[in-house]
């Protein structure tokens, strides 16, 4: 019985555990507010951040920060959120 064995060089899988973990997020809680009493709260995924906008818990000037990102940066201004601190549609004009 014999082995083959490859010649090829072996490619990566594009899978790796930061694509297979959800991205983890934190945010800088209020002082007051800080159910374990540090400012960085977290690690959260992201569906608990949307949740957390959309209960009116953190607003647009609210620090967050995840990894690869440079430093923390208001939630409003990440992409992820864009929709989160969206205003409401304008109403339909009365026919």
């Amino acid at each position: 019985m014999s082995l083959l064995l490859s010649t090829t060089p072996q490619t990566r899988s594009p899978f790796t555990m930061e694509t297979l973990l959800p991205r983890q997020w934190w945010y800088i809680a209020p002082a007051s507010s800080s159910p374990s009493g540090t400012p960085a709260e977290g690690p959260w995924t992201l569906p608990h951040l949307q949740r957390a906008i959309s209960n009116g818990m953190i607003e647009g000037t609210r620090l967050v920060w995840t990894p690869g990102m440079a430093g923390w940066s208001p939630a409003g201004h990440q992409p992820e959120f864009a929709f989160d601190f969206a205003p409401p549609p304008l109403p339909l004009p009365a026919a």
